[in-house]
């Protein structure tokens, strides 16, 4: 049995941009999501850090929209992939 509850706020929005994104991208989602494979105005629901994400490519990045209760845990995972790459 589930139980609806109501809240305020639902959706993280993050952008990601920079000289390490396809790097980080590639530590945190098993999708290539590399610019040659995943071409700007381009949408896909899949797994990142961890958690269910909607990715959107964009000309400057990527967006990621997730559920804000696990954004301490996204961004803790991308901060630990970027200090890899």
């Amino acid at each position: 049995m589930g139980y609806s509850s109501w809240r305020d706020e639902a959706w993280a929005w993050l952008h990601l941009d920079g000289p390490a994104l396809d790097d980080v991208l590639a530590g945190c989602c098993a999708v290539d999501l590399r610019l040659a494979h995943f071409a700007p105005d381009r949408i896909a629901q899949t797994r990142f850090a961890h958690v269910d994400a909607v990715v959107l490519r964009r000309e400057s990045g990527m967006d990621l929209l997730f559920d804000i209760s696990a954004s301490g845990a996204v961004l803790k995972t991308i901060r630990e992939v970027a200090d890899h790459a």
